[in-house]
């Protein structure tokens, strides 16, 4: 899965005006000259000097006021040149994978980042047809930055995690929205890692899994307690997805290939060590409502945790066919109620991905409620009204989108700035609004994975 240069559909582009303080071991600074070298309109505002911050000081792997690294447990993801290739690979077949992020990892090391100096760029409001969808914030930097994860506990309460290039020696990072808006904090990132997922079930209970060097190095589970970042578990292959119920009830769920062995898997946290329920074999996302009332997906499989074990069914038969060139498979899950489940997937055709497959269980049974279009989806989320938030971050051959499940169909949604230049990996909801943020990065049109800046978005 990687990425064409066939000519798209431009459907313009406009940025929503960033008018929120950041901090960043460089001097960040507001600085539309930057924005119009990428390609964005912006109205003139002067430059503001950015001061530097306590974390930038602290050495690899331990960031000021974050507690120290745990051990418990044993010890990528996709389809563009560079880092951005990790999320999106792992939802690809196995054989095809593994030769691309070969390939990924060679040109990831080759590709050059910006030379500006870490900035932000403002802009003015987002179109009125963006189906609501605006950028809040938009970083430029050296070593192609990016969003790669999301989750947000309120309004005004989230977090997000910035990646960079590997090799390059640049560490992830945090970022946290609060009621004076988005700004850097302490965490304790290290060098070529990429946070792949985020969830959280509080303000005080944020949890972020990360892989290190493309999965080869492990994964890493992180929780913020509402005031430090602690590392709770290491892994020795790479994760895909989380569900968090609680401070003492956590998933984690490994990639769906491994170069070197078996997936992860499913795996624990009791809120004293993690553990691996040999029923969880191969499941790579999860969504839960209670201790005993857990959704898995991995493969052609959904799995319900009844508390003790993971009960698996086949939903092969509502997935497109396996061929040749069609390889489907499931990627997210929604818990909606016990009785409403949500399942997302996709047939992963060789050329153009896709199609978009949307599965629901009604209590007793699970169906098809809807299949359309290309890519290959990486989420489901709500959207607060009734309707489904599908990200797809990636289409060969084609641009990336943000699908809206919504009256029993898919609806491609009209993004800020055009397919062509803005990939969505990831989107969290607010619960209890109609409020989503989501996490991306904007690239060269019709090049993925060059010219890159870190992007935030928001709908309501």
């Amino acid at each position: 899965m990687t990425g064409g240069n066939e000519s798209w559909l431009d459907l313009g582009s406009q940025n929503e005006r960033l008018v929120v303080p950041l901090a960043d071991q460089d001097e960040r600074l507001v600085d539309p000259q930057v924005a119009r070298q990428a390609g964005l309109p912006v109205e003139p505002r002067p430059l503001i000097p950015r001061s530097r911050t306590a974390a930038d000081d602290e050495p690899d792997g331990q960031a000021a006021g974050s507690g120290p690294p745990g051990s418990a447990g044993d010890r990528g993801e996709s389809g563009q040149r560079g880092w951005s290739g990790l999320r999106r690979l792992r939802r690809g077949r196995p054989v095809a994978a593994a030769a691309a992020v070969v390939s990924l990892a060679a040109a990831g090391l080759a590709a050059g980042g910006l030379t500006a100096p870490h900035q932000a760029s403002a802009a003015t409001a987002a179109r009125p047809d963006a189906g609501g969808w605006r950028i809040t914030l938009n970083l430029t930097a050296k070593h192609n930055p990016q969003f790669t994860a999301i989750t947000a506990t309120g309004p005004a309460a989230a977090w997000a995690f910035e990646a960079f290039d590997p090799g390059t020696g640049a560490r992830s990072a945090a970022w946290q929205l609060t009621g004076g808006g988005w700004h850097k904090a302490a965490f304790p990132g290290r060098a070529s890692e990429q946070v792949i997922a985020a969830a959280s079930s509080s303000a005080s209970n944020v949890w972020a899994f990360s892989n290190l060097n493309f999965g080869s190095g492990g994964s890493r589970a992180l929780r913020w307690n509402g005031h430090a970042w602690t590392v709770l578990g290491t892994f020795g292959r790479p994760l895909a997805g989380a569900a968090v119920l609680g401070p003492k009830d956590v998933w984690a769920f490994g990639q769906d290939f491994f170069f070197r062995g078996k997936p992860l898997g499913a795996r624990h946290w009791n809120g004293h060590r993690w553990t691996a329920p040999p029923s969880g074999h191969d499941l790579v996302a999860g969504s839960g409502r209670a201790a005993n009332d857990v959704w898995a997906v991995g493969g052609k499989q959904v799995a319900h945790w009844n508390g003790h074990t993971w009960k698996r069914t086949s939903v092969a038969s509502l997935l497109p066919p396996t061929t040749l060139f069609v390889h489907s498979s499931l990627v997210g899950v929604y818990e909606q109620s016990p009785t409403s489940v949500w399942a997302v997937g996709s047939g992963n055709r060789q050329d153009e991905g896709g199609p978009v497959v949307v599965l629901h269980y009604d209590g007793h049974a699970w169906s098809k409620a809807a299949q359309s279009g290309f890519g290959n989806p990486s989420q489901i989320v709500p959207d607060g009204s009734g309707g489904l938030w599908i990200p797809v971050p990636f289409t060969a051959g084609g641009p990336g989108q943000i699908v809206h499940f919504t009256g029993g169909k898919l609806h491609q949604v009209p993004l800020p700035i055009t397919g062509q230049r803005l990939i969505v990996q990831a989107i969290a909801h607010v619960p209890g609004s109609t409020r989503s943020f989501g996490a991306g990065q904007i690239h060269k049109k019709n090049d993925p994975g060059v010219g890159l800046h870190a992007v935030l978005l928001q709908v309501s």
